[in-house]
Order: C-alpha cells, then sequence, then structure tokens
C-alpha cells in the first residue's frame, strides 16, 4: 500500500497526535485519502480497523455501546466514522 501514496506530512503528524490525544479527527474532502491513512497509520501502530459501515459492528455496538466501547479500547482497536449515521443510530 506504501508503495502507491504520495509523501505527505500529515502520516508523521497523525502519528503524533495519536500518541498524546485519545481522539484524533480527519477531516477532508471526499476521495483525498483520508481512509488510505487511517488505515495505513493504524497498520504501522498495530491497530485494527473497523467501522460502523460493518453491519455486524454497528449492530453489536448498537447492542451494547458501552460493552463494545470498553472492547474497542482495550484491544487497540480504532474507529473510523465516515459520516454522522452511526452517531446518530447510538443516542
Amino acid at each position: 500500500m506504501a508503495d502507491n501514496l504520495f509523501p505527505r506530512n500529515t502520516k508523521q503528524n497523525l502519528i503524533e497526535a495519536i500518541d498524546d490525544t485519545p481522539v484524533v479527527l480527519i477531516h477532508g474532502l471526499r476521495q483525498c485519502g483520508k481512509t488510505t491513512l487511517v488505515k495505513f497509520v493504524g497498520e504501522l501502530l498495530g491497530y485494527t480497523y473497523i467501522t460502523f459501515d460493518d453491519e455486524n459492528q454497528l449492530a453489536a455496538t448498537k447492542a451494547d455501546p458501552v460493552v463494545a466501547l470498553y472492547f474497542m479500547m482495550a484491544t487497540r482497536y480504532y474507529l473510523l466514522v465516515k459520516n454522522s449515521m452511526p452517531f446518530q443510530y447510538l443516542t
């Protein structure tokens, strides 16, 4: 994956932000590489990627959001939310 990426300063910025911040927001235009960046850095740091686009993950989180969040934090998962819809489901 790394061979196809243009060099960006954002990779190092994201790594530094993850080191001292529990939640990092990545915001940008469609198709600008947000998901690719998150997956790439997550793999480098040993995180596992999940998304609420996965219906099973969304259903499990809706069923018990506290347990789902605790599990994600305890096992070095990172979460990619592509839009605000999942938060509407959880509230």
